[in-house]
């Protein structure tokens, strides 16, 4: 397969994914939200309707489930695109590194936050911040220049 056409497929592959995980935590967050305020629920398109009649507890925990889920896919999806063009071993290892500390680090400010109930918020925004650049296409973009640059020095 030609370079041109890979980059594309990537492209469209990281749009099409994070686009899919923005649609999915707004219209969960929605309907958390119209459930909290009394109202019956809110109109979801098809591909989220299996949220619709969920409790409050549920979404939630569909939340954790699928913040793992987006992680992992990113994780996997970074992985690809590191196998496709570096194929180096300790680029694999990099991006390991980088995705389980992040992961660590954000379940860890949670745990922080679940044994000091006072500092629950804050804690929970910062892992959120923290996880939230594991479930987008950013730290791919980000390791693509570092390993091109260690690449093109060595």
């Amino acid at each position: 397969m030609r370079k041109g056409l890979k980059i594309f497929i990537l492209i469209f592959l990281a749009a099409a994914l994070g686009f899919a995980r923005e649609s999915l935590f707004v219209h969960l967050n929605a309907q958390i939200d119209i459930i909290n305020q009394g109202y019956n629920q809110v109109q979801f398109p098809r591909c989220w309707s299996f949220m619709e009649n969920m409790s409050v507890e549920k979404l939630q925990l569909l939340k954790w489930v699928f913040t793992i889920l987006f992680f992992i896919i990113f994780w996997a999806y970074t992985l690809l695109v590191v196998h496709l063009f570096f194929r180096q071993k300790r680029h694999y290892a990099y991006t390991h590194i980088l995705y389980a500390t992040t992961f660590f680090i954000g379940f860890f400010a949670i745990l922080l936050g679940k044994l000091a109930p006072s500092l629950y918020d804050t804690c929970y925004t910062f892992s959120r911040i923290v996880i939230g650049g594991g479930q987008s296409p950013l730290f791919t973009i980000m390791l693509i220049p570092v390993f091109w640059l260690g690449r093109n020095n060595s």
